[in-house]
């Protein structure tokens, strides 16, 4: 006759509780939707930041300096050498009326004086014919011609050496004209670019104070969003961490009563036959 055998194992009440918890824990995890982060992450431009980049656009348009140097330098650079040789002329023209008219005017009242002197010098003495007179006179007259010739020649030489050196002033002080606007715009602009990195600097820190309190923000959503599996985490050590073997298992033999007659029945044969063997029962 065959035998079955059945075990039934009962869980303990704190092992299957950890159980259940920890199974519906991570089916509702697994069930939470994702949440993304709606806030702000990144810290605009503050208006001190902003007022600095305007700045920077700005910088060197509608410099008056610059626009007059640039007029100044090209005035110069333009001049043709027609203008220039016209200009030098010009200049020794004015120089020659103002002092070679009034020097010949002052040579020719000297010498009409000393032909006065002269002819009267020649009276008195009764030295010269009419013939020598006159060639006495030539000759005087022509040594004043010729040094009139030498005093004009000189003074429009030196006329076109005034002229020259006149111009060269000229446009050597437009040049330092245009240079000295050039660097008043230059040091206008260092300063205004000085002033705007210092705005620049406090806007930044401004914005970075922004950005930390972004972030502050963020991490803590962040924070918030790991928590339960943080919780679910701290749920699997505690279950890890459970010993096991708890629960008791029952087995039951629905033959168990006959094998325990038979074992009677076993024993009582043994039994005779012992008492036989040592004469206590006789056949």
């Amino acid at each position: 006759m065959s035998s079955t055998t059945t075990e039934t194992a009962t869980m303990d009440p704190l092992q299957e509780d950890i159980l259940q918890t920890t199974f519906g824990g991570a089916k509702d995890l697994m069930a939470t939707p994702f949440e993304g982060y709606t806030g702000e992450m990144v810290a605009g431009p503050t208006d001190l930041t902003t007022s600095a980049l305007e700045g920077y656009g700005e910088l060197g348009m509608g410099r008056e300096e610059y626009d007059q140097a640039l007029r100044t330098m090209y005035g110069i650079s333009s001049i043709t050498p027609e203008q220039r040789s016209a200009t030098i002329s010009g200049y020794a023209q004015d120089y020659t009326d103002a002092i070679l008219d009034p020097t010949l005017n002052n040579l020719r009242r000297e010498r009409a004086q000393q032909r006065v002197a002269e002819a009267g010098d020649i009276t008195k003495a009764g030295a010269f014919g009419n013939i020598r007179r006159d060639v006495f006179e030539g000759e005087r007259e022509g040594q004043f011609e010729a040094g009139m010739g030498q005093v004009e020649a000189g003074i429009r030489a030196q006329a076109i050496r005034d002229a020259e050196a006149r111009y060269a002033r000229e446009v050597g002080m437009d040049l330092g004209t245009a240079q000295a606007l050039a660097g008043a715009g230059t040091a206008r602009m260092q300063s205004e670019i000085a002033g705007l990195g210092a705005q620049m600097t406090a806007g930044e820190a401004e914005r970075a104070l922004q950005q930390a309190g972004l972030s502050a923000e963020m991490q803590e959503f962040m924070r918030q969003q790991q928590y339960p599996l943080q919780q679910f985490q701290s749920l699997i050590q505690v279950l890890g961490g459970t010993p096991t073997g708890y629960g008791t298992t029952t087995t039951t033999d629905p033959f168990g009563g006959l094998k325990a007659i038979g074992s009677v029945m076993e024993g009582a044969g043994s039994l005779g036959q012992g008492g036989t063997a040592a004469g206590w029962f006789k056949p």
